[in-house]
């Protein structure tokens, strides 16, 4: 095909033809108590049929259209078409690379790391070249910014995940692994506690395994998980620790809430934690102890903004005699109180 003269045109042209297809693309991320997943998957699929160019018509464009809107899409169409020859997309991995730190922090360039980052798309050694340049090195800094966490939460599912590539690729050497994840060992509470850096802790405690592997991570928290859970962003953590640990680890971790237990409920963040301990945690003496501290401050739970939400969890989840002992205990009407009490 012939291609405009020049990317201006290019860019405004590609415009033309795909600003009336809907862009099917949804910002991901299942959404449970307290946590959302900031990474996207913009998939371009059907996005770009009807756009008649070819990978080749944008050689020398590709940055600049990795950085558009409909650029974007148009690259992760074309990156994901069989019919595309591999040495197409071989130069646009070319191009591509040099900016590729750049692109991670992009607002539509981000879309085509990843795209290439998926084992589908780019080959074994692009995948390779892109975390030698843009991301080893930066995880920490990658990972506290709105864009750049979304790459590097792609490459932990990538090369953590439980579908491995057949690939002797150094980026699956576990010894190249341990240092991707070394990077955020020293800058843990900082991710934690920041806005798209604790996507990339949690996804980190969800994808790698054995678990063992993330040890210094996890045993960073220890002492801290219940001001953990009271933090907007530590509360995403402490459930996906609770989710994913071992037996042993999720009872130290029940032990700091319990001994917390009244404030935790009465907390706007913690009261999610609480929530999922009393949703997942079907028996032992942990749940016991948390659903006495709640039956006995039934009355006053129930009248709190966020306590309230807590006490639904227990009616939810509870036996039939747990939710009988809350009933008697608001019947009863005899519950300390708990302080402000909070509105809807």
């Amino acid at each position: 095909s012939t291609s405009p003269k020049n990317k201006v045109t290019m860019l405004e042209e590609l415009r033309a033809q795909m600003k009336h297809i809907p862009n099917t693309n949804e910002r991901g991320g299942r959404r449970d108590r307290g946590h959302n997943n900031s990474q996207s998957n913009n998939n371009a699929g059907s996005n770009a049929v009807g756009v008649l160019w070819g990978l080749e018509d944008i050689k020398g464009y590709v940055f600049d259209f990795a950085k558009d809107q409909y650029g974007s899409r148009f690259i992760q169409f074309k990156l994901e078409d069989s019919s595309v020859p591999s040495g197409a997309k071989q130069g646009l991995f070319e191009e591509v690379l040099p900016h590729a730190k750049v692109l991670c922090k992009d607002v539509f360039g981000n879309y085509v790391v990843q795209k290439l980052l998926d084992p589908r798309v780019g080959t074994a050694p692009q995948q390779l070249d892109l975390c030698d340049n843009a991301i080893k090195g930066n995880v920490v800094d990658l990972s506290m910014h709105m864009y750049g966490c979304r790459v590097v939460q792609k490459l932990v599912e990538q090369i953590f995940g439980n579908t491995k590539p057949n690939s002797t690729s150094r980026l699956y050497n576990p010894n190249y692994q341990d240092s991707l994840l070394s990077e955020l060992i020293n800058n843990v509470s900082e991710c934690v506690k920041d806005q798209n850096g604790n996507h990339v802790i949690q996804k980190c405690i969800e994808q790698v395994r054995p678990i063992s592997r993330i040890a210094a991570i996890l045993d960073s928290f220890n002492g801290r998980y219940a001001s953990m859970a009271k933090h907007p962003y530590g509360c995403r953590v402490v459930q996906r620790v609770l989710e994913n640990c071992d037996q042993e680890r999720v009872g130290n971790v029940l032990n700091e809430l319990i001994n917390e237990i009244s404030q935790l409920t009465s907390d706007q963040y913690a009261n999610y934690v609480v929530q999922h301990v009393i949703e997942h945690q079907q028996q032992g003496s942990h749940r016991r102890a948390l659903l006495k501290v709640v039956t006995d401050n039934v009355l006053s739970f129930s009248q709190h903004k966020f306590g309230s939400n807590v006490v639904e969890a227990c009616l939810k989840y509870g036996t039939g005699a747990e939710r009988e002992a809350l009933i008697e205990g608001m019947l009863r009407g005899q519950s300390p109180a708990l302080g402000t009490r909070g509105s809807d």
